[in-house]
């Protein structure tokens, strides 16, 4: 797989769960953090309440996101109207239940590859008032032997939906798009509304495929999204 990579890039991503990586963190998903890692049926459960909440409350699952957003998050998700996009993002990412969700959450506590086994270049971006992941990506810029990290001041979760044509210039240059027939104009067109809709899309093909037995396969929209 490494020689099949040409670049990787992470954006407030979820790392390992360590007494130091879990500062910073609200405090309800850092419990869920250790309920995952020490009781995980607890963990299955609360998903379970939430998956409930999203597909019979959707509104008011989305209140309650609201409340935990930093300013600056606040100020996007009005701007841009995330509200709106969330919809169908969340009932796809729940529709089945919240137990890849739970399976998501549990592997912060049991990452199965170490990172300092991942010896290519990763590009690496957080918001520094990001919530939801706290210090992890700190955490991992330490022990990714090879990683190139900005952290943003005064920016949270959302930074990404406003900066995701800057990602892709990082990770797939100018040059490279014109190499496979994407002009530069092209490629910048309507950054923000493509990532919307790649993540909707992206959620809805891995849930679909998902297997009864390996609800890992929906792990991967989260990442790519949110």
């Amino acid at each position: 797989m490494p020689e099949r990579l040409t670049a990787a890039g992470v954006f407030g991503s979820v790392g390992p769960f360590t007494p130091e990586s879990a500062e910073g963190i609200i405090p309800g998903l850092r419990i869920l953090y250790r309920l995952a890692l020490r009781i995980p049926w607890a963990a299955r459960i609360q998903m379970g309440l939430v998956s409930f909440l999203v597909r019979h409350y959707l509104d008011l699952y989305l209140k309650l996101i609201y409340t935990e957003l930093t300013e600056g998050d606040r100020d996007i998700h009005i701007r841009l109207r995330l509200r709106e996009a969330m919809r169908p993002d969340r009932f796809e990412g729940f529709c089945q239940g919240g137990r890849a969700s739970a399976y998501d959450i549990a592997l912060a506590g049991r990452l199965p590859i170490p990172l300092e086994q991942i010896n290519m270049k990763v590009h690496l971006w957080q918001g520094e008032d990001d919530k939801s992941v706290g210090r992890m990506s700190r955490y991992m810029a330490e022990k990714l032997p090879n990683c190139v990290a900005t952290f943003i001041p005064n920016a949270g979760h959302f930074w990404l939906f406003e900066h995701m044509g800057e990602m892709l210039d990082t990770l797939v240059p100018p040059s490279k798009g014109r190499d496979m027939g994407i002009s530069q104009e092209k490629g910048r067109k309507d950054r923000r509304g493509s990532l919307l809709r790649c993540g909707i899309v992206l959620k809805r093909i891995c849930t679909s495929e998902i297997d009864q037995d390996t609800p890992s396969r929906s792990v991967c929209t989260d990442q790519l999204y949110c």
